[in-house]
């Protein structure tokens, strides 16, 4: 292990307001407030691209940050995946519930495409092929 991280210990997320001093910790995820004496502490992988199943958790953690990605892709893309299936035409306006299976499927499409090329990046980081 290279190092330790804290998690929020009820959401899991790492999306944590800084510590300083005795001002509480707030998780941006799930809104929890409390010390940082609370924070779960979670070792850091040596390969953080990994998600080989190991005792450090890399996989509990690679879980977790592929779910608020996909959250993410939902929150803040479907829009713009919407306005650009509308101007291409794939869909027509009136059409609610096959647009929404559309967004649906570019989220899903653009999650597992990402998921991939990381994988494909770990394994090059792996092999020496990754120079950047």
């Amino acid at each position: 292990m290279e190092g330790m991280t804290t998690i929020c210990p009820q959401c899991g997320s790492g999306k944590l307001s800084p510590c300083q001093g005795s001002k509480p910790v707030k998780c941006d995820e799930c809104e929890w407030t409390g010390t940082d004496r609370q924070l779960i502490k979670v070792p850091i992988p040596k390969n953080p691209n990994s998600l080989e199943i190991d005792q450090d958790g890399a996989l509990e953690i690679a879980k977790h940050i592929s779910k608020q990605y996909m959250l993410l892709l939902y929150k803040d893309a479907s829009q713009v995946l919407g306005r650009c299936i509308l101007q291409a035409g794939l869909v027509g306006k009136q059409d609610s519930k096959n647009l929404g299976r559309m967004i649906k499927a570019a989220c899903v499409g653009a999650h597992q495409s990402t998921l991939l090329e990381a994988e494909s990046i770990s394994r090059e980081y792996d092999t020496g092929r990754l120079l950047s």
